[in-house]
């Protein structure tokens, strides 16, 4: 049994949670209360499957892509995870300068964590109206030249910033596109906890909540650690 230890990179949901667009906030209700003489306590949860740490499939973008549902287990257990720094300021996109001295490392690696800081602002509004992304040319560079990567991630509530979505769409339509280049896709987990020194990494889980056909879905993200 594995004596190492593991790291929450994912954030618990509630009404404050940061809303990236049209998002709608988290309901939740009491179906049955105990307090009004019920045998137990019971609740109606109502919530947009792209709100909070979240991961994308192709069908978000794609009808006839992929499901979250339709990935096995072992492929969202990623053996050679990539942590960059790459800070960003309000609006930033991610290009290929922030990810090309690091060529080596992404030829090896399944799943690249992209830790722009930003997560700094996430009690605030500029985390959901002005937040970084990643910039489809480096998105294609990713995708063009590393077919060992099956995932990115990032501390940003979206790979889709605000200040350009039109951007952002293509974005996840090259990740996420099945065909390009014979490639397989790029699945994008958003709105990450990633904390400072997250360092010697042994494997990182990507559970989603079990919901079947959805394009995308609430994930709790575990990192390894050594």
């Amino acid at each position: 049994m594995s004596k190492n230890s593991f790291v929450l990179l994912s954030y618990f949901i509630d009404k404050k949670t940061p809303l990236y667009g049209n998002t709608p906030a988290i309901k939740i209700s009491d179906f049955s209360n105990i307090k009004k003489n019920a045998s137990a306590n019971t609740s109606i949860i109502t919530i947009h499957n792209h709100l909070g740490t979240h991961v994308d499939a192709p069908k978000h973008f794609y009808d006839n892509g992929k499901a979250i549902s339709d990935f096995k287990i072992n492929d969202l257990i990623f053996e050679k995870p990539l942590v960059i720094n790459c800070f960003c300021k309000p609006g930033d996109l991610v290009n290929i300068k922030h990810l090309e001295k690091y060529e080596k490392e992404l030829k090896k690696c399944d799943i690249l964590l992209l830790k722009t800081g930003f997560s700094k602002y996430r009690k605030k509004r500029v985390y959901s109206t002005r937040n970084p992304g990643l910039h489809p040319v480096a998105a294609m560079w990713l995708k063009a030249c590393f077919s060992g990567l099956k995932a990115i991630g990032l501390d940003s509530i979206s790979v889709s910033s605000l200040c350009h979505r039109d951007l952002g769409k293509e974005t996840h339509k090259i990740l996420l596109e099945q065909k390009v280049k014979g490639a397989t896709p790029i699945l994008i987990i958003e709105d990450m906890f990633i904390p400072e020194n997250l360092n010697e990494i042994e494997r990182i889980f990507v559970l989603p909540l079990m919901v079947k056909g959805i394009d995308s879905i609430q994930v709790t993200v575990l990192a390894e650690i050594k």
